[in-house]
């Protein structure tokens, strides 16, 4: 079966592994089970261990390097089908059993990605305000300001004050 990430096609997938996760929050309550409130779904994965044999095995492992690098969303064909898959990690190993290229794991993560998108908005017309018209409050009394415990201390220091009474009487 032909399986390929992208632009390259790997000799053999020995296993696919595909995970579904949510993440589901809980509260405990006084009495009985948990409460759940709240579902997340979150990324689904695909962790693939498989190997890349041949002349052209260097060719292939630079090119998926350059997708792990790049973040390049990708699709994967195989025996599961993985659209808008990005590279989360990729581990070769090189030994004497695979001479002429290399075994894998790799896990993809699907995404999607934000697209930036400008949208004229039109602001209405200021002389269709609605606003209720000015009243007479009538007469405010000034209020008096309280001299806080920091400021007790700055006229202290500077000797404008020396009691608690004389702090007081200035409205503290």
């Amino acid at each position: 079966m032909l399986c390929k990430l992208g632009d390259v096609e790997f000799n053999a997938v020995l296993e696919e592994k595909p995970e579904y996760n949510n993440t589901i929050t809980s509260h405990a309550v006084e009495s009985g089970q948990d409460v759940s409130d709240h579902v997340k779904v979150n990324q689904n994965l695909l962790n693939l261990t498989g190997l890349v044999s041949g002349d052209d095995a260097p060719q292939k492992l630079a090119t998926l390097l350059d997708y792990r690098q790049r973040g390049k969303a990708l699709t994967y064909v195989g025996r599961n089908g993985f659209f808008g898959a990005v590279i989360q990690s990729f581990t070769t190993t090189h030994n004497a059993r695979i001479r002429d290229g290399f075994q894998f794991e790799m896990t993809l993560v699907q995404v999607r990605i934000a697209q930036i998108k400008e949208v004229e908005i039109s602001s209405p017309s200021i002389g269709n305000t609605q606003t209720k018209p000015l009243q007479n409050a009538g007469r405010q009394q000034p209020k008096e300001a309280k001299t806080s415990w920091g400021e007790f201390k700055k006229l202290e220091a500077a000797n404008q004050t020396t009691s608690w009474g004389e702090f007081r009487r200035l409205g503290g």
